[in-house]
């Protein structure tokens, strides 16, 4: 395993450049864009001088406030007020180039990132080949042979990642790596989905989706996507149904409680899956279940590796590229990656449940992904109401292929798999392997945060880094559209004429609502992926923002409110209180940038509109969807038709449930209006380059 890793230090192609390490022992590295490097360097003007729980305070009004005591308190930390100048922008942009609070952990030493089919050897000879030309596909070469369902991709086989490598960069944008004293891991920052690589011009443009990463493949290559499984369907996982979740003490969540509610082995209690106990449905070995793949019995059951793994990998492989699943909610129901246009365009992510706290929800999405996406361990605690399993089976599943021998379980050893996490973690103050301030209330969900905790970097405020990408990002805008403004005006008109304003409308055209699945007809499972959280849910809370990190004793709590409509729109967004759940009006600022489209990005068409329709006839192909052609689909219902038939024949599709289905509001032929007024009105989408002319700056 150590030879590849060499191998890139001495390359100096990807990360390290060699003579400092051997003299340092410790370095690293992630690409920052300079200004000339970007295709959009201009910004909306920074004229907000506060956000106070997602309210926007103006510099003229936070002038007036700061007059009085009243004032001075509505604009303080313990008010959860987060005050926004250059300082805080640029921290924000460093952040979201080169932030990974710590995942590099769990990509490299448990999910084996860099030691399956691809390497970092095979990545850094893939960039020296671009020879600075740059790339927003990077093809990288397989080093060994890896099977994913009925498909081997073998050795020597050039796969399509969608990493990005801008022009005359030697980094692929979005990772950050480190190398310490023999040992190189690779973690990732936000600006591997959320920055892509201009393919005309070979610049960066910030916020723009990286709409053809291939996250799921390279998941699916990895040494131990097992660690994913719970992103995935895979029933395989639950070979053993040794353990009755009504035993897990809601209370505590702790199963070294030793309360014989709490599925502590060592209560006794038959129904805790203590092998000890003689209960048949244990998963001890004696009782004849051949689940268990503990020697000694004393650990807990565990389904087939091979099985689980072997599943996991057909189910990530299956998201199309550009997009990634961040529910944990056992189901396969990727979602297309957004853009990080994001100014005006709260509530967060495909149903709008990141809503609430600071920037409108936004820094409840930042903190999501380094919360809970990437380091599936800090799930541990939730496991008995998330998924009905033990906590130590749950961590067994994750470990037990971990690919730095320190961090694998063995199920035939000593040790519990919490052990074995506890004596490698690099945050022994908090759950998990990431850098995280948690709550009183974790494991607890919460609305602002999934689990109770947030991503923050020590030495500076708890979550500081989330609030900063926040006001970076409300920043962004998309390069100059370069359009014919009297087609768009008349799009415009379209736009209005076919109701597209009803929801479509303010500064980013998005009314802030949360549209019931029964109403928009969108995958019925993807609206109730948090439905399961409500099992354990807090009040909403966060830190005062001047809370330093690492945490005080007793840091100061600031309760955010949350009740009536404002509480029903949360509540469907997350599938709870007895909704079916729902999915957020989108905002149309950047569409350009952002096919294909709808939330499972299932309305794709290429630039051949009669042959490469759906997700299997572009991004299944390497064709990169037109906007144009997959804006006509997304209003045209016979386009329509046809695009959903071709994803309902791809195998790969139905797998990830990605149909192109819902949104069923047209402006076509059956609506009224000619191919003309349908181009103009793709014309005034494709045109959507900035905030409405009446919109209040970020």
């Amino acid at each position: 395993m150590g030879w590849p890793r060499r191998t890139l230090a001495a390359a100096g192609v990807a990360v390290l450049a060699g003579g400092a390490v051997l003299t340092f022992g410790r370095f690293s590295y992630a690409p920052v864009p300079d200004r000339a490097d970007l295709l959009n360097p201009d910004r909306y003007p920074l004229q907000t001088a506060y956000d106070v729980l997602g309210r926007r305070v103006s510099r003229a009004e936070a002038e007036r406030l700061k007059a009085t005591d009243a004032g001075r308190r509505q604009l303080s930390p313990e008010a959860g007020a987060v005050a926004i100048d250059e300082a805080l922008v640029e921290r924000g942009r460093q952040a979201f180039y080169g932030e990974t609070f710590g995942n590099e952990v769990f990509l490299t030493d448990v999910m084996g990132m860099l030691d399956g089919g691809l390497t970092p050897k095979e990545v850094a000879l893939a960039v020296a080949r671009l020879r600075g030309a740059g790339t927003n596909n990077l093809q990288v070469a397989m080093a060994r042979d890896v099977r994913v369902g009925d498909r081997v991709y073998r050795t020597g086989e050039l796969i399509p990642t969608g990493l990005d490598v801008p022009r005359g960069g030697s980094f692929v944008l979005g990772i950050r790596a480190f190398y310490d004293r023999g040992h190189l891991r690779m973690g990732i920052t936000c600006a591997l989905c959320h920055a892509a690589v201009d393919p005309g011009t070979g610049k960066v443009v910030e916020g723009a989706p990286n709409a053809d990463l291939n996250a799921g493949l390279l998941l699916a290559l990895a040494k131990n996507s097992s660690a994913y499984f719970m992103h995935a369907s895979v029933p395989e996982a639950d070979a053993s149904k040794s353990w009755d979740p009504k035993s897990w003490d809601p209370k505590s969540g702790d199963p070294k409680s030793g309360d014989p509610k709490s599925g502590d082995p060592k209560s006794g209690d038959p129904k805790s899956g203590d092998p000890k106990s003689g209960n048949p449905k244990s998963g001890n070995p004696k009782s004849g279940d051949p689940d268990h793949t503990g020697a000694t019995g004393t650990g807990p059951a565990l389904p087939d590796a091979a099985t689980v793994e072997a599943a996991t990998k057909v189910h990530v492989a299956s998201w199309p590229p550009g997009s990634f699943d961040s529910s944990a909610d056992r189901v396969t129901n990727p979602t297309s990656i957004p853009s990080s246009f994001s100014a005006h365009g709260e509530p967060y992510s495909w149903s709008g449940r990141e809503a609430v706290g600071p920037f409108g929800g936004l820094s409840s999405l930042n903190n999501n992904v380094h919360a809970a996406n990437s380091d599936t361990t800090q799930l541990a605690a939730a496991a008995p109401w998330l998924f009905g399993m033990d906590p130590e089976r749950y961590l067994g599943i994750v470990l037990r292929g971990a690919a730095t021998p320190a961090f694998r379980y063995d199920p035939a050893g000593a040790r519990k798999p919490s052990e074995v996490l506890a004596s490698v973690d690099p945050t022994p103050g908090s759950p998990g392997l990431n850098s995280y301030a948690t709550l009183p209330t974790y494991p607890a969900t919460n609305y602002m945060t999934d689990n109770g905790m947030f991503a923050s970097v020590p030495g500076e405020p708890a979550n500081h880094a989330n609030n900063a990408m926040s006001a970076f990002q409300n920043l962004l805008r998309p390069p100059a559209d370069g359009g014919d403004p009297a087609a768009a005006k008349a799009g415009r008109a379209v736009f209005e004429q076919a109701g597209c304003a009803g929801c479509h409308s303010g500064p980013a055209l998005t009314n802030h609502r949360v549209i019931p699945e029964e109403e928009i007809g969108t995958e019925p499972t993807r609206a109730v992926a948090g439905a399961k959280m409500g099992a354990r849910l807090s009040e909403p809370a966060m830190f005062a923002t001047d809370t330093p990190f690492p945490l005080p004793p007793n840091p100061t709590i600031v309760p955010i409110p949350l009740e009536g409509d404002r509480l029903a729109q949360v509540q469907l967004a997350w599938g709870q209180a007895g909704t079916r759940g729902g999915y957020k009006v989108p905002n149309l600022v950047g569409l350009a940038w952002s096919a294909p489209y709808l939330h499972d990005a299932g309305v794709a068409v290429g630039p051949d509109a009669e042959r490469q329709l759906g997700v299997p006839g572009t991004l299944g192909r390497g064709v990169a969807p037109d906007p144009a052609n997959s804006l006509r689909a997304l209003v045209d219902r016979d386009l329509r038709a046809r695009v959903i038939a071709a994803n309902r024949a791809s195998a790969t599709g139905r797998t990830a449930r990605v149909t192109g289905e819902g949104h069923a509001y047209w402006a076509d032929a059956g609506a009224g209006f000619s191919p003309a007024d349908q181009g103009a009105l793709v014309a005034y989408l494709l045109s959507v380059d900035r905030l409405t002319e009446a919109a209040p700056t970020p």
